[in-house]
C-alpha cells in the first residue's frame, strides 16, 4: 500500500527567506516523529560510499539506505529511503516552494509505501496522518518565530531536563555572572540547553549562536568557554571536511588532534589546518542532558552543506536541465563521489553544462539563463554539484580562539602535544615593552615599581580583551600579545596609547609610563612551550624587532600589517611616518610605518 500525504502552506515570506527552513531537515524529521537513526557509511570499492540507516519507527526495527537529497536552491528539494528491513518498502519526501503574490507558496509532499501487513495497518489506522499534523503544527510555529521575530512558540519551548537540574542551572547562571564573561547572556544559554531541540544542543557553534542572538559574537564565545568552566557545557574539537565540511573528530582537547583523519561522506583523507578546519564548538554536558551524539534525524540534511547551491543524481548516461537562479561568482562544480572538480568563474548569463566523467569533471556550452544542463557520462551513478567556493565564516577556527584571552584564561590546558606543531596561516602578534623600566626600579624602588609594572599588565590585558586579542606571555616588563584581525590590532594598539595617560593620573606612584609598541601580522607556528599555547616563527621575531624602533607614545607598523584594508581605514586620517630600519636576524633593512601621535 502507498500513501501520498500532501502539504500546502501560504507565507508572507520570499522563497529565499524559507529556504534555510526548508533545507533543515533534521529538524523537521525531529518534529515530525521519523526516527533517530544511526548510520554505517562504507566505502565502495568504485570509491562511491553506501549509507546503510538503522533506527526504529514505534517499536518496529528498520533499515534502509539513506540516498543523498537533491535541492535546486530556492527552488526545491527531494529524498527517498529504500527500506532492507522494516514496515516500509520506500519513503520519499518532496518540497517546493514558488513565488506567489507577495510571498510564497510552500507545497510539500511525503510518500509512504508500506512493505508488509503491519505497514499497511500503521497508514490505514492514521501514522502518517500523525506525522503530517505533527509537520504542520511544527512550520505553523516556526515560521513566524524565526522569521518575524516572534515570540518562542510553547510547541518548541517544553522543558527536557529535570527539576533538579532546573535547580542546577539556576546555581550555573549565577556563578557565570558573577564573573567577567556573563555579559547577561548566561540565562538564555541555560533556557537554551533546558528547551532546545536535541539537534541544537549537541552541536553550538557560538557564532551561530550570537547572529541568533543579536550579540556581539566574543561575549558569546566567552559565554561559552565560561559555561564549560561551571559544568554547563562540554567543547569538541573537529576537523573540517574541505568537501562535505562536516566535522570529524568530536575531541575534547587540542592534544588529541590527529594530524589528518578521514572522512567517510565523501571517502577522502585531509589534514589539518588551524585557519581553516580546526573548529570548535560545544555541546550539552552530559550531566546537565544526556544526547546520544552518534545518533541523528538526517546525515545528509542540505543545512549542513548550504553552500551547495544544487545536488542532482544522475544514473549512467543521464541527462537533466534544472531551472535554479545562479548569481555571478565563483563556483566549483564536483560529484559527491571522489573525482575530479571544475573552478568556474561565473560572470552572468547562461551557465555552462556541468558534465561528470570517470574521475574527472569539465564544462560543456554555455546553456540557457536561469538553467542549468547537468550530464553523466561515466559508467556509474554520480551525485552531480555546485557549490560556492567561499569557505564557512560561521566557524570559530583555532587559530580565533587562541587570540581569545578568556581562552587563554579558561582553557590554559588546551595544547597542543609536546613537541607537536601547527600552521597558522595568519596571525597578527604585538610586542611591547615599557620606556625606561630600569630608571623606574632604580627611582621608586623594587617593591613600589613592580607593584606598577603589574598594574599595568592588566591594563593591557584589558585592552587586549577588548579588542578580541589574548596575552599570550609577559617577558620582564614587556607585553606579547595576538590577535585574528588586523583591525582589531591596530585599534587595541591605538586604544592602549590613547589611555595610558589615564592609567598614569590613576596611580599612587607619581610616575608617567611610557609604552612602546610594534606589530606584524603574517604566517606563524603554534607550538607548547612550557604547557601553554605559544607562537614561533619569523612573523614572531619581526613583531618583537619593530617594538624596538618605538620610541614611546607611538606604534610601529610593519607594512604587511599597515596595508591590510581595515587597518588603512583605521589609520587613514593619522599622522603616519615611514622608515627603514636593520633588524637582527633580518638580511634586509625592514620597512615600517610609526604613529606618532594617535588619535
Amino acid at each position: 500500500m502507498r500513501r501520498i500525504y500532501t502539504l500546502d502552506f501560504q507565507f508572507d515570506h520570499s522563497p529565499e527567506e524559507l529556504w534555510p527552513l526548508i533545507i533543515d531537515t533534521a529538524r523537521l524529521n525531529e518534529a515530525t516523529g521519523f526516527p533517530r537513526h544511526t548510520v554505517t557509511q562504507t566505502a565502495r570499492p568504485d570509491g562511491s560510499v553506501e549509507r546503510i540507516a538503522r533506527g526504529k519507527f514505534g517499536p518496529f526495527a528498520s533499515e534502509w539506505e539513506d540516498f543523498p537529497w537533491e535541492w535546486e536552491e530556492n527552488k526545491k528539494i527531494s529524498h527517498i529511503r529504500r527500506f532492507r528491513k522494516g514496515i516500509f518498502k520506500t519513503i520519499t519526501a518532496q518540497i517546493e516552494v514558488t513565488p506567489e503574490g507577495e510571498g510564497s507558496r510552500w507545497y510539500g509532499e511525503l510518500g509512504m509505501e508500506s512493505s508488509n501487513l503491519t505497514g499497511t495497518l500503521f497508514l490505514l489506522f492514521g501514522g502518517g496522518d500523525v506525522m503530517i499534523r505533527n509537520y504542520r503544527k511544527f512550520l505553523a510555529a516556526i515560521v513566524p518565530y524565526r522569521l518575524d521575530n516572534g515570540p518562542l512558540p510553547s510547541e518548541l519551548a517544553s522543558d527536557k531536563v529535570s527539576a533538579a537540574v532546573r535547580t542546577r542551572l539556576t546555581q550555573m547562571v549565577s556563578d557565570i555572572e558573577g564573573g567577567p564573561y556573563g555579559h547577561n547572556l548566561a540565562r538564555p544559554l541555560a533556557e537554551f540547553i533546558a528547551t532546545g531541540s536535541d539537534i541544537d544542543t549537541n552541536h553550538i557553534r557560538p557564532l551561530v549562536l550570537a547572529g541568533q542572538w543579536g550579540a556581539e559574537p566574543r561575549k558569546v564565545i566567552e559565554l561559552c568557554l565560561e559555561a564549560v568552566r561551571v559544568g554547563l557545557l562540554g567543547m569538541r574539537w573537529d576537523l573540517i571536511c574541505p568537501r562535505c565540511r562536516g566535522g570529524e573528530g568530536a575531541l575534547p582537547d587540542l592534544e588529541s588532534l590527529p594530524d589528518g583523519v578521514h572522512c567517510p561522506s565523501c571517502n577522502i583523507d585531509y589534514q589539518r589546518n588551524f585557519s581553516a578546519n580546526v573548529e570548535l564548538s560545544f555541546h550539552a554536558a552530559p550531566a546537565i542532558r544526556a544526547i546520544n551524539s552518534d545518533a541523528n534525524f538526517c546525515l545528509m540534511s542540505p543545512s549542513n552543506t548550504p553552500h551547495v547551491i544544487l545536488q542532482k543524481i544522475l544514473e549512467p548516461g543521464e541527462s537533466a536541465e534544472l531551472e535554479i537562479d545562479i548569481a555571478p561568482g565563483a563556483y566549483n562544480l564536483r560529484t559527491l563521489e571522489p573525482g575530479g572538480e571544475v573552478e568556474v568563474d561565473y560572470q552572468g548569463g547562461g551557465f555552462p553544462e556541468v558534465i561528470a566523467g570517470d574521475g574527472n569533471m569539465r564544462t560543456g556550452e554555455q546553456g540557457t539563463f536561469g538553467k542549468v544542463a547537468l550530464r553523466n557520462d561515466s559508467k556509474k551513478r554520480l551525485t552531480l554539484l555546485i557549490e560556492h567556493c567561499e569557505w564557512l565564516d560561521n566557524i570559530l577556527t583555532a587559530d580565533k580562539v587562541s587570540t581569545l584571552q578568556a581562552f587563554r584564561e579558561l582553557c590554559g590546558n588546551q595544547v597542543l602535544r609536546a613537541g607537536d606543531d601547527a600552521a597558522i596561516e595568519h596571525i597578527t602578534l604585538v610586542f611591547s615593552d615599557l620606556r625606561g623600566s630600569t630608571a623606574l626600579y632604580n627611582r621608586i624602588g623594587d617593591g613600589p615599581a613592580y607593584h606598577l609594572v603589574r598594574e599595568h599588565f592588566a591594563f593591557m590585558a584589558a585592552e587586549v580583551r577588548d579588542h578580541n586579542g589574548a596575552i599570550i606571555k609577559t617577558i620582564g616588563d614587556a607585553v606579547m600579545a595576538a590577535f585574528g584581525e588586523p583591525g582589531d590590532t591596530v585599534a587595541a594598539m591605538l586604544s592602549i596609547q590613547s589611555h595610558i595617560a589615564t592609567f598614569n593620573d590613576a596611580q599612587e606612584e607619581e610616575e608617567t609610563l611610557v609604552i612602546k609598541l610594534g606589530g606584524h601580522a603574517g604566517r606563524t607556528i603554534a607550538v607548547n612551550l612550557n604547557g601553554r599555547l605559544d607562537y614561533f616563527g619569523t612573523t614572531v621575531n619581526l613583531a618583537a624587532r619593530l617594538q624596538q624602533e618605538s620610541e614611546g607614545g607611538d606604534i610601529v607598523l610593519s607594512d604587511a600589517l599597515a596595508g591590510d584594508p581595515a587597518v588603512k581605514e583605521i589609520t587613514e586620517n593619522q599622522p603616519l611616518e615611514t622608515g627603514a630600519a636593520e633588524m637582527k636576524g633580518f638580511d634586509e633593512p625592514i620597512a615600517y610605518i610609526r604613529l606618532r601621535s594617535p588619535s
